[in-house]
C-alpha cells in the first residue's frame, strides 16, 4: 500500500527516459529464439530428454481423453507439496 502511494507520486517523462536509454546503447532484446518449428522443438526435446517423437503413442491426442485426464487431475487433493495422486 505504501509502495503504491510512493509510485503514484512519482513523476517521470517516458520519452526522456527512452532517449537516455538510446544514448546508453540499450538494444531491444532479440526474440527470434521464440520462433521454433514443430520439427525443431521435437529435435530439442529428443536431444534433451531422449524421447523419440515418432514413438509417442498418438492415441492420447483425442480431445475427450485429454479432457477426462484434466478433469481427473483437477479434482485431486492438493497441498503445499503438490497434488496427492492416488496410488492405485
Amino acid at each position: 500500500m505504501e509502495i503504491g502511494k510512493l509510485l503514484d507520486g512519482l513523476e517521470y517523462d517516458g520519452e526522456k527516459l527512452a532517449q537516455r536509454g538510446q544514448k546508453l546503447g540499450v538494444v531491444a532484446a532479440d526474440d527470434s529464439w521464440m520462433n521454433v518449428t514443430r520439427e525443431e522443438l521435437d529435435a530439442m526435446l529428443s536431444a534433451r530428454f531422449g524421447v523419440n517423437p515418432d514413438s509417442v503413442d498418438a492415441t492420447s491426442d483425442k480431445p475427450q481423453e485429454i479432457a477426462q485426464h484434466l478433469t481427473k487431475f483437477i479434482t485431486q487433493v492438493s497441498g503445499v507439496e503438490g497434488v496427492q495422486l492416488p496410488t492405485a
